[in-house]
């Protein structure tokens, strides 16, 4: 064959596949403008499409590069007897290849679930495995959960599809959060609920105003347990209205009513322990023996006597 030819060839395979991945990207940055407009209105629609997005776009491009490295091997005109040698141990290798990737390929087809399915979009609260955060990245082999306190956790993708998680964002975005605290028996609960509806929850930007109250959640031998519960239009909002209402409720609960704070009670009562039980009844056992041995003295005087 032709250098220059077969050189032309490898570089007119190269220029394909270079723009065959520009029109790819064009595509995508297309897309994503649209999406913008999306995210204005339908913020949940608008991250099922950049999810699908994502995904589908490192599909075709993986399969750009394979095919194209493909092509340049078929130039070569030894690359065909070596294609048969290797379709002849092909059953072998695929075996050897397929047990040692197999994390890898499991992880792979999840992504493809993912895409399809949908279990999971970007920007969704998630809880899994003891941790809660926001999907930050969809990856081809695993995901990555930013926790509140700017963790990123690094989660295989087929524990998402073969495992249990919590989606508090799958049909939408608004989420309600809650947080206990104790008081005594005695609170004016009245007035706590008007202090946390009105100077609390209306007064915060964070409330989204669809939901939120205080009430009695267990009642304990020593004080009451109660939960505030109140809404937000998000995740990040509803961890900061969470932290602003708790923040106020415990300052007004702890300088307006103090005496209301939770409380330990004691009861005094008699001890009667085993060793006072005990010492009764060693006591009453001398007595009757003391008592025995009066009487078998009496006994002897009278034998004597007769």
């Amino acid at each position: 064959m032709d250098p220059i030819r077969h050189a032309f060839e490898i570089l007119l395979i190269i220029f394909t596949s270079w723009s065959a991945v520009g029109f790819t990207k064009a595509a995508s940055v297309a897309i994503s403008q649209n999406n913008d407009y999306i995210k204005s209105t339908n913020s949940l629609q608008s991250r099922k499409l950049h999810t699908q997005l994502i995904v589908a776009t490192r599909i075709i491009y993986g399969m750009i590069f394979w095919v194209a490295a493909a092509a340049i091997l078929l130039t070569f005109p030894r690359a065909w007897e070596i294609g048969v040698s290797i379709l002849a141990s092909a059953s072998v290798a695929a075996l050897l290849v397929g047990f040692a990737a197999k994390p890898s390929m499991e992880n792979l087809i999840a992504s493809l679930q993912i895409a399809l399915t949908q279990p999971l979009l970007l920007d969704d609260y998630i809880v899994i495995d003891g941790y809660q955060g926001v999907v930050e990245e969809i990856e081809a082999q695993f995901i990555v959960v930013r926790t509140y306190d700017q963790r990123r956790i690094i989660i295989p993708l087929s524990r998402i599809i073969n495992g249990t998680f919590e989606n508090w964002t799958k049909t939408e975005e608004n989420i309600g959060i809650y947080f206990d605290f104790f008081v005594d028996f005695g609170v004016p609960l009245e007035d706590l609920k008007q202090y946390f509806m009105n100077s609390i929850l209306k007064k915060s930007k964070n409330w989204d105003h669809r939901d939120g109250s205080l009430s009695i959640e267990e009642c304990k031998e020593d004080c009451l347990k109660l939960r505030a519960f109140m809404t937000a239009s998000n995740v990040k909002l509803a961890h900061e209205l969470k932290n602003e209402v708790c923040e106020k409720l415990m300052d007004y609960v702890i300088t307006t009513l103090p005496e209301y704070l939770p409380r330990s009670r004691g009861q005094t009562v008699e001890k009667r322990s085993g060793i006072d039980s005990m010492g009764r009844i060693v006591t009453k056992m001398e007595e009757a023996s003391l008592e025995n041995n009066i009487n078998e003295k009496k006994h002897h005087i009278f034998q004597e006597k007769e």
